[in-house]
Parts: C-alpha cells; sequence; structure tokens
C-alpha cells in the first residue's frame, strides 16, 4: 500500500507540475487551432456545396422549355437538399465544439473530471438509443414488411378500379361510376388493417403516454365526427343509387347546376350563372334530387292563366306558336298543352316543351316566356296572372307598335314564318 501511495503521489506532482499545465496549454490552444481550421474547411465546403445546388437548380429551370427531364428533377429537389445541407452543416459544428471542448478540458487534472462527466452526459444517451434500436430491429422488420404488403394492395386496388372506370376492365353488375367510391372504402380498409396490424409493433406503443394520447385521439373523433360520418354514409348511399353523376344537370331542392364533383362528403353544383354551390350530403338526400341527364325527352313546364272568354283552341296555338319561335325548343318531340285547372276568373294552360340544351334551362325558358308574350300581344289576349278583381272595359295588351319604345333597342328583321301572321 505505501508504495501505491508513493506512486499516485508521484503521479500527481508530475500532473500538476507546471511543466506538464504548459503542456497542457499548448495542447488546449493546438486542439482549438485544429477545431477553428476544420471549422473554416467545413464552412468553405458548404458554401460550394450550397452553390452546386442552387446552380443545378437553375439550370434545371432554364431546362423546362427543353424537356430535360433529369434537371428538372434537380429543381423539384433544391429545397429538401438545402434543408438536408443545413442540417448537416449544425451537426458537424456541434461535433467539433463538443470533441474540441472535450479534448480541452482532458488535458488538465483540475478538468478531467469534467470532461469524464460530458462523456457521460452526452454519450450515454447515445449508447441508450443505440441500444433502443438494436432492440428494436425486429419490429422494425414487421413494421417493414406491414408498409409493404399494405403498400401493395394500394397500388393492386388502384390499378384494378382504374381499368373499371376507364372501361378496360368489365366486372357484371358493377358500374364503371363505382369505380373510384369503392377504391376509396377499400383503400381506407387496407389502410385500417394495417394500422391495427402495426399498431403493437411500433416503438413506446405499450407506454402510458402513448395510451393516452390514443384515448385523447378516439374521445375528439368520436365527439367531432358525428356530422362526417353522417355525410360520408350518405355519400355512399348517394354513389350506390346513381342519382346522378358528373356533367348530369340536376336540381336539388331550388339549386339547378350541372355536376361537377361528388365526393363522400359533400356535392358541387355549377350555376347557369357561374356560381359554385357546395351542397353537403346530407343535405343532398334530405332534399328531393331531379335529374335533366337521364332522360333524353324529359319535358318541362310553364303555365299562363287566360280569361274564360279567350276560346281554349286559340290559347293552344299562341302557346305552341311562342314555343315554335323559341331556339333553344325541340321540335322533335313536339311541344303540348294541357288545360291543368279551371279557376274561378280564368283557365290555367301549362305549355310543356322538350329543351335541346338543358344546362341552358334558365335563359331557354326566359325566351319562351318572352315569345309567349309576345304572341299574346299580337293576338290581342289578355293574360290574366296573378288576379283580377274586375272584367276591364278593353283589353290589356301592348301593341307591337310600342314593342320596342324607348330605350328598348330597334328589331332585327325577322325571317320567321308564323302561322298567325
Amino acid at each position: 500500500y505505501a508504495r501505491r501511495m508513493q506512486a499516485a503521489l508521484d503521479r500527481y506532482r508530475v500532473e500538476h507540475s507546471p511543466q506538464a499545465l504548459w503542456i497542457a496549454l499548448v495542447k488546449t490552444v493546438a486542439t482549438l487551432l485544429v477545431a477553428a481550421i476544420v471549422l473554416r474547411l467545413w464552412q468553405r465546403l458548404h458554401r460550394r456545396i450550397k452553390a452546386f445546388i442552387i446552380v443545378r437548380a437553375r439550370r434545371g429551370m432554364a431546362a423546362v422549355q427543353r424537356k430535360t427531364y433529369r434537371l428538372v428533377r434537380m429543381e423539384h429537389l433544391r429545397g429538401p437538399l438545402l434543408s438536408l445541407l443545413g442540417g448537416l452543416r449544425l451537426a458537424v459544428w456541434v461535433a467539433v465544439i463538443y470533441a474540441s471542448l472535450d479534448l480541452s478540458l482532458s488535458y488538465f487534472p483540475q478538468t478531467r473530471g469534467m470532461a469524464q462527466d460530458m462523456a457521460d452526459l452526452v454519450l450515454d444517451p447515445l449508447g441508450e438509443l443505440g441500444n433502443a434500436f438494436l432492440g428494436s430491429i425486429p419490429k422494425l422488420i414487421v413494421l417493414a414488411v406491414v408498409f409493404w404488403g399494405v403498400k401493395t394492395l394500394l397500388r393492386a386496388s388502384i390499378a384494378l378500379f382504374t381499368r373499371v372506370a376507364d372501361g378496360r376492365l368489365h366486372i357484371e353488375g358493377f358500374y364503371a361510376d363505382w369505380a373510384n367510391p369503392t377504391r376509396r372504402i377499400l383503400n381506407l380498409l387496407i389502410i385500417i388493417a394495417g394500422v391495427m396490424i402495426a399498431y403493437p409493433y411500433i416503438p413506446g406503443s405499450s407506454t402510458d403516454a402513448f395510451k393516452g394520447i390514443s384515448i385523447f385521439l378516439g374521445v375528439l373523433l368520436s365527439l367531432g365526427s358525428s356530422g362526417v360520418i353522417s355525410n360520408l354514409m350518405t355519400g355512399f348511399t348517394i354513389t350506390y343509387m346513381r342519382a346522378f353523376k358528373v356533367g348530369d344537370v340536376i336540381r336539388i331542392g331550388d339549386t339547378l347546376g350541372t355536376v361537377i364533383e361528388s365526393s363522400l362528403l359533400v356535392t358541387r353544383l355549377r350555376t347557369p350563372r357561374g356560381l359554385e354551390i357546395t351542397l353537403p350530403n346530407s343535405q343532398v338526400m334530405a332534399g328531393q334530387v331531379i335529374n335533366f341527364s337521364t332522360s333524353r325527352d324529359a319535358y318541362l313546364s310553364t303555365s299562363v292563366t287566360i280569361g274564360y272568354d279567350a276560346p281554349w283552341r286559340q290559347v293552344h296555338a299562341m302557346l305552341l306558336e311562342a314555343a315554335q319561335r323559341t331556339a333553344g325548343v325541340r321540335r322533335d318531340p313536339a311541344p303540348f298543352v294541357m288545360q291543368t285547372a279551371l279557376e274561378d276568373f280564368y283557365v290555367r294552360y301549362d305549355l310543356n316543351v322538350v329543351l335541346a340544351d338543358v344546362g341552358r334551362q334558365g335563359r331557354i325558358l326566359s325566351e319562351l316566356h318572352q315569345n309567349v308574350q309576345d304572341v299574346f300581344n299580337e293576338c290581342g289576349v289578355q293574360i290574366m296572372s296573378p288576379h283580377f278583381e274586375t272584367q276591364p272595359e278593353q283589353t290589356v295588351v301592348v301593341p307591337k307598335s310600342k314593342w320596342h319604345a324607348s330605350p328598348a333597342p330597334a328589331p332585327a328583321p325577322d325571317n320567321i314564318s308564323s302561322p298567325l301572321a
């Protein structure tokens, strides 16, 4: 023991001698100088790599017009590469500063314990992370296999239903417009099954924190998704009922428009005025849906009320003449008139026509109404809508001489031959 104590005292005197301290100081200065040189060289290398990425990206922008696909892809990767380079720069700075500081503290016997503490503070957590990573390798392999299986099934589903939607593959009893929603449902089920299989193998899934977050998210979804689930279920119902498809002209309640999107949550219509209206699927299902595109010969009607003093045959002829003058009304099938009610003061006539373009329903009906007014004014027959109290002394019509009174424009040449002329 005496020899060991003497050796320790001699070693202590040597390490704490002025000569040893001067040597430690020189080593510290050299270490810091080497660290500064390394950081300086790294900064130059970083600037060159960054400039190279930017130059290649600019060449990629210039190559867009030349259709150079490889250079265009470099432009797409510029942002991720610069972010990765910034993270690498920070990691190199931290590693060099830590190594130089740890070595400098280890040169002096007074601070050697601090260097050891720093090593334990930094390396022990890294070692624990490494051991945890090595222990999680079997679970990560299972997760990779599950991910590959889910990805393969999703690709197969997309390929199958894409061919069904395009008409390249026909399945008996399965309509092409069912392909996309069925694909979404099947993909969602595949993803849910993959998450359920992979959940036990996720690192940290058995911890209380992970379980608490899962419960919290489940409560949020259960409280806030009732309306979403309702719209989803309604969207499925609408899809498989085949009430309409994209491009159809439909009326939902008081809204008329062309279907531009039919998703699982909402239906979007573009009205004849160019407005885009979004309707939740629950509202679509609750209302009455009229599809004008499914039937080629769907009649639309407009009504007028005429007094009993006008012969009904004359009224029929005038209404049919107004339909004949309207450019958007089809001649085959022919328009027809029905007397739908005998009111107290007038008879209600319904003019039924088939429009050539249902998407222009508003404009065509407006032109039809204009022609109805013109024909009745030409024939001197008064339209009794909506009511009247006493029979007027003379018929209330607008003579043709006042049809284009100021500021109305002058009439265009009329080449239409009218049987009433």
